[in-house]
C-alpha cells in the first residue's frame, strides 16, 4: 500500500506483516520525514530516502491497533525573495488488523 500527500487525513487498514509506503512530494515543497503517533505498530524498514524536497519511506504493521503517520510540509524559499512561511502538517490514520 502507497500513501501519498492526497491521503493527508485518511484512514488505512493493513493486516500485521504488511507494508506501507510513504511517497510525500509537492513542488516546491521540503517534507520532514514522517514518524508515528500513539502505538507503536509499524517498524521502519531501511532509511528515509529524500530526493530534493521528497520524502519516501516505507514501513511494515507489527501488531495489531491504531496508530498514525504524521509528517510536515513547508515551502521552498529562495534567498533574497518574498516567501510564505507555513507549515502544513499531514496525518494518515492507520488501523492494524491480524494477518
Amino acid at each position: 500500500m502507497c500513501v501519498t500527500p492526497s491521503d493527508n487525513g485518511h484512514a488505512v487498514t493493513l493486516g500485521v506483516g504488511r507494508t506501507v509506503e510513504v511517497d510525500l512530494h509537492a513542488p516546491n515543497r521540503v517534507w520532514s520525514g514522517p514518524s508515528e503517533l500513539g502505538a507503536r505498530l509499524l517498524r521502519q524498514i531501511g532509511g528515509v530516502r529524500r530526493d530534493g524536497g521528497a520524502v519516501q519511506v516505507t514501513y511494515r504493521a507489527v501488531a495489531r491497533g491504531r496508530t498514525d503517520l504524521r509528517a510536515f510540509e513547508r515551502p521552498v524559499c529562495p534567498p533574497a525573495r518574498m516567501c510564505p512561511q507555513f507549515v502544513i502538517a499531514w496525518e494518515v490514520h492507520i488501523r492494524v488488523t491480524g494477518r
